[in-house]
């Protein structure tokens, strides 16, 4: 059985888009590209794991407002998508 996914985003676009899928439950806000990043690692905190990079993509943060980050859930805090979070929130 496969793990059900997070999926937080700003972006209307792939919220309408995976939100009737199984495989994931999206977590959508209309809020800045940084605030998607802040409650990335807040589910960080909560256990989930980045599956994701913070700042992959093919366009710069600056040029486009949305972003997503998908995670999966964990046991505990995972040092390594904490510190890639916050290395992204710099």
């Amino acid at each position: 059985m496969l793990e059900r996914m997070l999926v937080i985003t700003n972006n209307p676009m792939v919220r309408d888009a995976l939100s009737n899928k199984e495989i994931c439950q999206v977590q959508y806000a209309p809020v800045s590209y940084r605030q998607v990043l802040c409650m990335a690692r807040d589910a960080i905190h909560q256990g989930h794991k980045l599956l994701t990079h913070p700042l992959s993509g093919s366009v710069k943060p600056k040029e486009t407002p949305y972003k997503s980050v998908m995670m999966r859930e964990g046991a505990s805090l995972d040092k390594d998508s904490l510190m890639m979070i916050e290395k992204a929130m710099e």
